[in-house]
């Protein structure tokens, strides 16, 4: 009797440890997900800030060879549909990228709900870009 108490504790003990490190791993997995949307979001902020400098260069530079303001407009309408379609690209990439068991890591559908998430957790995503040391 002692012996069959025996070993169903050992594999009760045994089930609850490997219970115990698949809870740890998701957790772990979890905070991976987050942070790679987090890192990702990020990047795409400062690209698309990158896109609006050099739009804003190019509509300049533009003006002084066609000072023709209908022409201005067409130009700087292109320009604008680039920038949202940029926006839209990335975030959907993001989003269909993200695996459905990890959906609650980004939760957003457009760029305004990712800037709203993104601003949530600035802090996060503030450290985690100036961190220096390799760990």
């Amino acid at each position: 009797m002692s012996w069959l108490l025996g070993t169903l504790l050992f594999i009760s003990g045994f089930v609850f440890s490997r219970l115990l490190y698949f809870f740890a791993s998701i957790s772990v997995s979890y905070r991976l997900m987050k942070a790679a949307n987090l890192s990702a979001l990020y990047v795409f902020v400062k690209s698309f800030e990158r896109l609006v400098y050099y739009n804003t260069l190019s509509l300049r530079d533009y003006m002084k060879h066609d000072p023709s303001e209908r022409n201005a407009e067409v130009y700087k309408n292109k320009l604008e549909e680039e920038l949202e379609l940029f926006k839209k690209r990335c975030i959907n990439t993001l989003v269909q990228s993200t695996p459905t068991l990890f959906r609650s890591t980004a939760p957003f559908e457009d760029w305004t709900g990712a800037m709203i998430y993104l601003n949530e957790n600035r802090d996060f995503v503030l450290q985690f870009m100036r961190k220096k040391t390799n760990d």
